[in-house]
Order: structure tokens, then C-alpha cells, then sequence
């Protein structure tokens, strides 16, 4: 079973009770973050579209589409295209651990994707 060159996975993702939090980085926590950004609006709605043969390594501009909606709600926060492919690379590093460690372990280590603190 093939997939056509046509193929895309749509996404859609909608993040709520973000007023008043804050922004942090928790996939790296000595990240560090320029300012303390508070969020301005209680949602964000965003969506994009990835072509299905799209590698792994190649997911940094998808992100940053899905997720610059949501940092702007951060007092207009603008996160560089270069720290988001990174912090990508490092969360798929951190998914392939914890698929090693289910392999092994039969268990599943998880870990929040979003970190906003009150």
C-alpha cells in the first residue's frame, strides 16, 4: 500500500484557558525565554496541512505554522523559525526515547507537550 504524492495530513489544533498564563519553555527548561509574556486572548484555533512523505526532519516549518498564532497570543510573542526547528528536533529526540523506553519497559513514559503556568 502506497501513498500518492497528492497525500496530506490535515491538523487542527485548538489551545484554551490560556489568559493570563505564562510562557515557558518546558522541553527545555535553561531555555532562556527574553521576557515574561503573558497571554492577552483565552484561545487560539490554527491549523495546517503536511504533505504525507514530509520527513521528520523536515517538520520545523509545519510547527511553526501551527504554533505562531499561539505564541502571538503571548503578547504578541514571535518565536524564531531556527528555535522552533530545534525545540522540534528535540521533542521528536524525546519521542524516540520514550518509544525505546516502551519497547523495553512495555510501559509508556509520557510528558506534557505545553507548559503555561498561572
Amino acid at each position: 500500500m502506497g501513498i500518492s504524492a497528492e497525500a496530506a495530513l490535515r491538523f487542527a489544533f485548538r489551545w484554551y484557558g490560556l489568559q493570563d498564563r505564562r510562557l515557558t519553555s518546558w522541553t527545555d527548561p535553561a531555555r532562556y525565554v527574553p521576557r515574561d509574556y503573558q497571554a492577552l486572548q483565552n484561545e487560539v484555533t490554527t491549523q495546517v496541512t503536511v504533505p504525507a512523505d514530509t520527513p521528520p526532519s523536515a517538520l520545523g516549518p509545519y510547527v511553526q505554522t501551527a504554533t505562531a498564532r499561539l505564541f502571538a497570543a503571548f503578547d504578541g510573542a514571535s518565536i524564531p523559525s531556527s528555535v522552533v526547528e530545534d525545540l522540534t528536533r528535540n521533542i521528536l529526540r524525546v519521542g524516540r526515547k520514550t518509544d525505546e523506553y516502551r519497547g523495553m519497559h512495555g510501559k509508556l513514559a509520557t510528558r506534557q507537550m505545553v507548559s503555561l503556568e498561572e
